[in-house]
């Protein structure tokens, strides 16, 4: 008897947890439900305009890459104006991906002409509502 409702409540628990995590994320990140999964939205971003300039760029781990002979490259934003919200920092280096999620190879660098001292304009997005990736940034032809 005390097995039965050790599974019961397992059950139920498992049962209501899933259904609170599909109903809370179905949103986009201008806050209208649009059939995918978002975690911690509806979100809202004040976008910013600027260039990243690349600092380095070196090879990732193996663990990074998934084997691939794919780089790190870290870059400084500047926007076009102050970042009014959020936590941007100027100081800080961040990490340039591809549009897919992954890190670049050294072909995807050389055709965009991407090499340390080099600019790429793009537009960062700070999080300005919500509890979504605080910093996001898109670069067009990534």
């Amino acid at each position: 008897m005390k097995l039965q409702f050790a599974i019961w409540i397992t059950a139920a628990i498992a049962m209501v947890c899933s259904s609170l995590s599909a109903v809370a994320g179905q949103y986009g990140p201008d806050g209208s439900p649009s059939g995918r999964i978002l975690r911690g939205g509806p979100c809202e971003y004040a976008s910013y305009e600027g260039e990243a300039r690349i600092v380095s760029i070196a090879p990732a781990d193996a663990t990074e890459s998934g084997g691939r002979p794919c780089l790190v490259v870290k870059f400084a934003f500047i926007p076009d104006r102050p970042v009014a919200e959020g936590p941007f920092r100027a100081d800080k280096f961040y990490t340039l991906y591809r549009g897919d999620g992954s890190p670049p190879e050294k072909a995807f660098l050389e055709e965009r002409g991407i090499a340390v001292g080099s600019s790429v304009r793009g537009v960062m997005k700070v999080i300005v509502k919500g509890t979504c990736t605080p910093v996001l940034f898109e670069f067009p032809g990534f």
